[in-house]
């Protein structure tokens, strides 16, 4: 018996107005006259096992409850997880589709469009990101700003895919207003001969394993 029952059952016993008050309360009505300090709190008592099992009870399904919602949000941020790649290929592969037809004649010789899935495997090859470096090395500085923008997001998404089998290759971080180094930088024709990077028209790649790389494709100044 919990200390705070044995408190109450103790008032209960000796002050006949409180045992008379709590026996109206359970009652549902009105106890005008105090019973008398021997009378039997068997039922009280009785009545309060009760509300204590209910009470336990309310607290074992909400306790049921929380842990059902908290491997529902596992549940749910694992999905994401699971479909955060694919909304990302439907997203990318909706850009590519707008390119300009004769862009995407080019990327056609090395890209299957039939579908994002198509699309996607024949991405995340080495040889689509050599030549969709190429492509971006050699016809860039003639892009507009959209097209640029969309191939270099192809190529970040196939680079990635990439990575998931090849671990040792990793991106040349590069940035506008970094120094140029020409050991990692390649500059465009239309390049100024001294300042720093003002436009990166696609960051370079490597292979940590072999020292192969990619420079960088930059215009300076």
């Amino acid at each position: 018996m919990s200390d705070l029952k044995s408190a109450l059952l103790s008032l209960i016993q000796t002050d006949p107005d409180i045992r008379n008050a709590l026996r109206a309360v359970l009652s549902g009505g009105e106890t005008s006259e105090a019973p008398a300090p021997d009378t039997d709190t068997s039922e009280l008592e009785s009545r309060c096992k009760r509300a204590e099992s209910a009470l336990d009870e309310a607290q074992e399904t909400i306790f049921a409850q929380e842990q059902r919602l908290s491997a529902l949000r596992q549940q749910c941020g694992r999905l994401q997880e699971v479909l955060a790649p694919y909304a990302r290929l439907e997203t990318v592969y909706g850009k590519y589709l707008e390119l300009p037809e004769d862009v995407r004649d080019v990327c056609g010789t090395f890209l299957n469009e039939f579908s994002p899935l198509s699309f996607a495997i024949t991405g995340a090859e080495e040889t689509t990101l050599l030549r969709l470096h190429e492509m971006i090395r050699t016809q860039g500085t003639q892009m507009d700003v959209q097209t640029l923008g969309t191939l270099n997001e192809l190529f970040d998404f196939f680079f990635d895919l990439y990575l998931v089998g090849h671990p040792d290759f990793r991106r040349i971080v590069t940035h506008e207003g970094d120094k140029y180094d020409p050991d990692l930088h390649e500059l465009t024709p239309d390049s100024l001969p001294e300042g720093r990077i003002s436009k990166v028209m696609i960051a370079g790649f490597c292979d940590d394993l072999t020292g192969r790389q990619r420079k960088s494709f930059v215009r300076l100044g």
